[in-house]
C-alpha cells in the first residue's frame, strides 16, 4: 500500500519527507486494525531502508524551475557567452543579479503535513523531500519583501541592495526613507 500511494504522491507533485511517510503509514497501521503496541518502531533506520527499497533520496526542489524553458535557459547561457567572447569583456565589466526574498506572514511548514488537503492548501510550500526523480519547483503564494543583490563577477563591485516590497511606505520603516536604512526601496 505504502509503494502504490508514495507514487500517487510523487505523480501529484507531493513533496514527501520522513515525517509524512511516517504518518502515512502509521494511517495505513489504523485502516488494517494493527494495535498500537504491535507497530513497527518506524525508526530512522527504518525510513533509510524504505527510501533504499522504493529508490527515494533526499532532493531539493530549486526555486520556480516549471515556469523556465531549460532549452531557452541553455540557448540565452550559450548565446550570452559567444557575446563575452565576440566583445572581449573583462570579469569587472560583468554584472549579476539575484534576488531573493524575506517571507512573513505564513503559515509553519511543519502544519502542513497532517493530510493531503492541508499539504495542498499550504501557503508555503517546502522545498525538500524524498522523491526517486527530480521534481519541479512550486510556485506559492508570497507575502514577501524581495532583496536584489547585484556584484561584478571579480567581486571588487557590488551595488547597494534593493528592496522590492508593496507598500509605498511600509509602516516598519518608522517614517524612513529606504535610503535613510541603507538601501534603495
Amino acid at each position: 500500500m505504502m509503494y502504490l500511494w508514495v507514487s500517487k504522491a510523487m505523480g501529484g507533485g507531493i513533496l514527501l519527507t520522513g515525517e509524512v511517510l511516517r504518518r502515512k503509514w502509521n494511517a495505513f497501521a489504523d485502516l488494517v486494525g494493527i494495535p498500537e503496541d504491535e507497530r513497527l518502531k518506524l525508526s530512522n533506520g527504518w525510513l533509510g531502508h524504505f527510501k533504499d527499497r522504493n529508490g527515494l533520496r533526499q532532493m531539493k526542489r530549486h526555486g520556480e524551475a516549471a515556469s523556465a524553458n531549460t532549452e531557452t535557459v541553455e540557448n540565452e547561457r550559450k548565446r550570452i557567452q559567444e557575446l563575452i567572447g565576440k566583445y572581449g569583456y573583462q570579469l569587472r565589466d560583468i554584472f549579476n543579479m539575484d534576488e531573493t526574498g524575506l517571507f512573513y506572514g505564513y503559515v509553519p511548514v511543519d502544519s502542513c503535513f497532517l493530510n493531503l488537503e492541508l499539504i495542498l492548501s499550504c501557503r508555503m510550500a517546502p522545498d525538500r523531500g524524498l522523491s526517486d526523480r527530480k521534481q519541479s519547483g512550486v510556485k506559492s503564494k508570497k507575502v514577501r519583501l524581495t532583496y536584489a543583490l547585484t556584484s561584478n563577477a571579480d567581486g571588487s563591485e557590488k551595488l547597494a541592495p534593493f528592496v522590492i516590497g508593496k507598500a509605498a511606505r511600509p509602516r516598519a520603516f518608522n517614517k524612513k526613507t529606504g535610503a535613510q536604512l541603507g538601501f534603495y526601496y
